[in-house]
């Protein structure tokens, strides 16, 4: 998305991308370390998720025209969805009868977390192709013929803007009708990822329902660790010192 609506430098680029990844990593790092003072977690988890759909779908107002804006979202949305996985993997590990079985429900967890993932990217895909090929021809081809390129040069044009053609190739292009095809190309393709976007409030949403069925435990977050950490012969030594 950045890449096509927001060109930038190599060193730009990188730093846009870190609004999805990095402020998802430090939505993990704050939730976690709030999770311990603001204790009720289902009510945690609840105004984190809906944040986070919220955020996520406001992306679908992204256009060419408003980088701040959509990288705000997309940031905002990263970190709040970044609380959440970070929480909910956490109470996987708690919330169970058999401490012992930590290991096997962690691991479950991570692996339904990582197929939803699978899903949710291949139908993002889908759509988005799907939708690319509907805006595309339905924005594009006009605006570069109104421009003043010639229709048999339309498909040239597409085909440079996906970078298998150079711009050099295409008959009768210069620089008015490569800003306007340009721009007709983004507007296109913000609609795609518009719907892209749009789509996400359905996975979203159900995360929403399933935090209210998440244990609280505000009971036991009292920071009492009731277990001896040492074995009998650490005990011993300690009595002998002692006396």
């Amino acid at each position: 998305m950045a890449a096509t609506l927001y060109p930038a430098s190599a060193s730009a680029a990188g730093w846009k991308a870190c609004a999805g990844a990095g402020m998802f990593s430090l939505g993990s790092f704050v939730g976690l370390a709030l999770a311990s003072y603001i204790r009720h977690l289902r009510y945690f988890l609840i105004f984190s998720m809906s944040c986070g759909t919220a955020f996520a779908g406001a992306v679908a107002v992204g256009t060419q025209y408003n980088q701040s804006v959509t990288i705000a979202m997309i940031a905002l949305g990263c970190f709040f969805l970044g609380v959440v996985d970070s929480i909910s993997l956490t109470l996987t590990s708690i919330k169970i009868d058999d401490q012992n079985e930590i290991g096997t429900a962690v691991g479950i967890a991570a692996s339904i977390r990582s197929l939803g993932g699978s899903v949710a990217s291949t139908i993002f895909s889908t759509v988005l192709t799907n939708r690319l090929k509907t805006t595309i021809p339905a924005v594009v081809p006009s605006a570069l013929i109104t421009a003043g390129l010639p229709a048999t040069s339309v498909a040239s044009f597409l085909q440079a803007m996906q970078g298998l053609l150079p711009f050099g190739d295409v008959t009768g292009l210069n620089p008015k009708i490569l800003a306007v095809g340009t721009s007709a190309y983004q507007t296109a393709s913000a609609q795609a990822y518009n719907t892209g976007f749009l789509v996400s409030i359905a996975f979203s949403g159900l995360g929403v329902v399933a935090s209210f069925f998440c244990a609280d435990l505000n009971p036991e977050m009292d920071h009492v660790v009731s277990k001896e950490l040492h074995g009998m012969n650490r005990r011993e030594a300690l009595g002998k010192r002692e006396r």
